[in-house]
C-alpha cells in the first residue's frame, strides 16, 4: 500500500501557532463575508458555508490540539491562548446577522416548496436556526453583545481550568515501608529522591490507581486521596464558580429558568425533570444492593484491622474503597490483578482489539511508518480502509503513556470531521486517542490491567465513530451525536472485554505467550458486577452533583454540595478539606449538566449489546452496528438509529440487568 501522508499536522512551534491562528480566523472571516452580501441563497451557498466551517474547524484543530500532548511548555501555552482566541472568534461567527438572515431566507424557501434540498441539509438548516436563536440573534443588541460576552468569558475560564490540570505536577514522596503492599514492579517505575531514600508518587493513573487499590498502609492512601482530592483546588474552584455564575446569565438572557434547561434542550432527555426521575429512580433500584456490598467491604476492613491489631473506625473511608474492592476481587474471585496483568500486554492487546475491531466492522488497518511530523516519538498513527472496497477511510492517532504536561486521562480527540464540500468531494476524518497506561521499562513491556483493557476497547470505540462517520454535511459528522448518546456507541462495544473469544484474542503472557488461563477468564467474567451497585451510585452522585449545580437559580457552595451528596448517594464519606470540582474536568469540558449522559446513554448500549449475544465477531452483524450506529453522525436522532438498528423500540430491561439490580 503507497505511503499515506499525515492527514493533519499538528507539530508547531509556538511561533507558528500564533501567526496560523490569526491566519484561519481572517480567511474565516472574509468567506462570510463574501457570503454574507449574497441576499438571496440557495443550496450552493448553503453547501459554501459547510465547507467554509469545515475548513475552520479542522484549521481551528492544527492549532489547539497541541495544548493537550506537546513536549514543548512553550508550544502548550500558545495553543492554549489560541483556543480562547479561536472559541471567541467561534461565537462573534455565531452571532453574524447577515449569515442569520440569509440562513432564514433560505429555510422559508424550503418550507414553501421554492428551494428543494436533500434532507441532511434541511435537517442543517434547522439546526442553523436553532443555533442562531441559543446565539441570541433574536435578542436586542444590548442582550446579544451580553450573551457574546459571557461565552466568550466561559470559553477563557474553561481553557485555563483544563490547563492548569494538565500542567500539574503534584505528587508525594513514601519510604519503602509505607508503600507496603504494592509490587516490585509499580516501584520499580518509579522516580526516587535524590538521596535514593525515598519513592515519588505523582497523581498520574500509572502511580495512583494501583496505590489505592493495593497499598497496605491506609494513611498512604489517605495523604494521596486528599492530594487528589484538592488537586487544583486553589486556582480551579473560582474558576468554575465564576463560570456557574456566568452560565445561569446565559440562560438567563435566553429565557430559560436555568442553565440545565438551556443545555438539554438539543439533547435526548429534553427536560432536566426527566433526568433527575431518571437518576433519582436508579438511586432508588441500587441503593439495597449497594448497602450490602458497603456491608461486605467494611466487614473485610474489619477483619484486617482486627487481625493487625489496628482500631477499626468503622467506615468505608474515601482512601478505602477501592482497596477493599480489590481485596474481595483477589479473595472471592482469586483475580490478582498483578498477576493478570501480565497476560495483557500494550501490543498484544492492542493487535487483538484492532483485529476485533476489523472483523465486524468489515475494516483493515495500517501502520503509517516513518512520518515526520509526530508530537512525540511514542505517537503512532494508522490508515484505515474499508475491507471490500479498499477506499482510504481516514487515519487515528496512538498515544499511549503519560508524561508532563499531556492530557491526563483517556479520550479521544477529533481533529478532522468528515463531510463533503461545495463540490461534493469528501472530507475524510482524522482523530487521536490520547490514554495514560504504564509506560514499558527495559525489562517489562507496559501491561494493561483489565479495567485499562475496557478502558481501551471503549475508547477506540469513539475512534471508530470517526473513522465510519459517511455524514455528507460536516456539522453532523462523526460523534456529533446529542451529547447524552455519544458514550452508548463505546459503552455497547465495553462488553467484549467480558466475552471469551474476544478475551482470548487480546491476551497472551508477556514471557512465554501462553494463553490467558481459563480459570482467569471465567474469574474476570463472574468479577463484571462485583460492586455494581457502589459504582453505579458513584455515576449517579457525579450526574446529581452536575445538575444540581447547573439548576441552580443562585450561587452553589460546591464543596458543601459535593461533600453531603457524595455521603448521601454514593454512601462514602468525602475527605475534609477536599473539593474535587476543581478537577471535575467534564464539567468545564462539554458535560455541563451533561455527565447523566455516562448512565442515560447505557440503557441504549446494553439494548443494542443484546443484538451481539452469541455473535462477537460476526461481520454481518458488525456492518449492521456501522452503518446504522456509527455511519449517520448526527444526520439522524440517536433515537431512530436505536430503532433502525433494533427493529423495535428500546427497552430499560437489558440495562437493569447489566448494572445488576434486575434478573431475568
Amino acid at each position: 500500500m503507497a505511503y499515506v501522508p499525515p492527514l493533519i499536522s499538528v507539530n508547531r512551534t509556538s511561533e507558528e501557532i500564533v501567526a496560523y491562528q490569526t491566519e484561519i480566523i481572517e480567511k474565516n472571516k472574509k468567506d462570510l463575508d463574501e457570503l454574507g452580501v449574497i441576499e438571496v441563497w440557495g443550496e450552493k451557498e448553503l453547501r459554501m458555508l459547510g465547507e467554509a466551517e469545515m475548513a475552520f474547524e479542522t484549521n481551528s484543530s492544527s492549532c489547539t490540539f497541541p495544548m493537550y500532548v506537546s513536549t514543548d511548555a512553550a508550544v502548550r501555552e500558545a495553543a492554549a491562548k489560541a483556543e480562547v482566541q479561536i472559541d471567541a472568534y467561534r461565537v462573534e461567527a455565531s452571532q453574524r446577522e447577515d449569515i442569520y438572515l440569509a440562513v432564514r431566507g433560505l429555510n422559508e424557501r424550503c418550507e414553501n416548496g421554492e428551494v428543494v434540498v436533500e434532507a441532511e441539509l434541511k435537517r442543517w438548516l434547522a439546526k442553523l436556526l436553532r443555533d442562531f436563536r441559543r446565539s441570541g440573534l433574536e435578542l436586542p443588541k444590548g442582550q446579544k453583545d451580553k450573551l457574546g460576552e459571557c461565552k466568550k468569558r466561559i470559553s477563557e475560564l474553561c481553557t485555563e481550568f483544563s490547563k492548569n490540570l494538565n500542567e500539574d505536577v503534584t505528587s508525594e514522596t513514601f519510604l519503602r515501608e509505607e508503600l507496603s503492599g504494592m509490587p516490585e514492579p509499580w516501584l520499580e517505575s518509579l522516580k526516587k529522591t535524590e538521596d535514593g531514600l525515598k519513592y515519588c508518587v505523582t497523581l498520574k493513573y500509572p502511580d495512583m490507581l494501583p496505590l489505592m487499590q493495593r497499598c497496605k498502609i491506609a494513611e498512604t492512601r489517605r495523604r494521596m486521596d486528599f492530594l487528589k482530592g484538592s488537586m487544583c483546588q486553589e486556582a480551579n474552584v473560582p474558576l468554575f464558580d465564576e463560570v456557574l455564575a456566568l452560565r445561569r446569565e446565559v440562560a438567563s438572557l435566553l429565557g430559560f429558568d436555568t442553565f440545565s434547561d438551556y443545555a438539554l434542550e438539543i439533547r435526548m432527555a429534553k427536560k432536566a425533570d426527566r433526568v433527575l426521575e431518571f437518576l433519582l429512580e436508579l438511586k432508588e433500584k441500587l441503593k439495597p444492593l449497594a448497602d450490602k456490598e458497603l456491608a461486605r467491604l467494611l466487614e473485610l476492613k474489619k477483619e484486617e484491622y482486627e487481625a493487625t491489631g489496628m482500631e477499626f473506625d468503622g467506615v468505608v473511608n474515601s482512601w478505602d474503597m477501592l482497596y477493599y474492592h480489590t481485596m474481595l476481587i483477589d479473595r472471592d474471585y482469586q483475580l490478582d490483578e498483578s498477576k493478570l496483568q501480565e497476560y495483557f500486554p500494550l501490543d498484544v492487546v492492542t493487535k487483538g482489539m484492532h483485529e476485533i475491531y476489523q472483523t465486524i466492522l468489515g475494516l483493515r488497518f495500517e501502520e503509517v511508518k516513518n512520518w515526520s511530523s509526530r508530537w512525540h516519538e511514542d505517537v503512532q498513527l494508522f490508515a484505515v480502509y474499508d475491507k471490500d472496497t479498499g477506499n482510504f477511510l481516514g487515519q487515528f492517532f496512538l498515544d499511549m503513556f503519560p508524561r508532563d504536561g499531556k492530557y491526563g486521562h483517556a479520550a479521544v480527540f477529533g481533529l478532522q470531521r468528515t463531510g463533503l464540500d461545495s463540490s461534493g468531494k469528501r472530507q475524510l476524518p482524522c482523530c487521536a486517542m490520547l490514554c495514560n497506561f504504564t509506560a514499558p521499562t527495559e525489562d517489562r513491556p507496559s501491561l494493561l490491567k483489565h479495567r485499562e483493557v475496557e478502558t481501551y476497547f471503549h475508547e477506540f470505540g469513539h475512534v471508530m465513530h470517526n473513522i465510519c462517520s459517511e455524514a455528507r454535511v460536516h456539522s453532523f459528522g462523526c460523534t456529533r451525536v446529542e451529547r447524552d448518546f455519544v458514550e452508548a456507541p463505546s459503552q455497547m462495544l465495553e462488553n467484549w472485554c467480558y466475552e471469551r473469544e474476544p478475551l482470548s484474542m487480546m491476551s497472551e503472557h508477556y514471557l512465554d505467550k501462553s494463553p490467558l488461563p481459563d480459570e482467569l477468564l471465567q474469574a474476570i467474567i463472574k468479577s463484571k458486577l462485583v460492586d455494581t451497585g457502589l459504582l453505579n451510585l458513584r455515576q449517579v452522585f457525579f450526574g446529581m452533583f452536575d445538575m444540581i449545580c447547573h439548576r441552580s437559580s443562585e450561587a452553589v457552595v460546591t464543596e458543601t454540595l459535593w461533600k453531603e451528596l457524595r455521603k448521601s448517594i454514593s454512601l462514602i464519606p468525602q475527605q475534609e478539606g477536599c473539593n474535587p470540582t476543581a478537577g471535575f474536568a467534564h464539567l468545564m469540558g462539554g458535560y455541563e449538566s451533561g455527565y447523566y449522559g455516562y448512565l442515560w446513554s447505557e440503557v441504549y448500549s446494553a439494548d443494542l449489546f443484546l443484538a451481539f449475544q452469541g455473535r462477537f465477531l460476526d461481520p454481518t452483524m458488525g456492518m449492521r452496528y456501522r452503518k446504522n450506529i456509527l455511519a449517520p453522525g448526527g444526520s439522524l436522532d440517536g433515537m431512530d438509529m436505536v430503532r433502525n438498528f433494533l427493529g423495535r423500540e428500546p427497552s430499560q430491561d437489558a440495562f437493569l440487568k447489566h448494572i445488576g439490580i434486575w434478573k431475568a
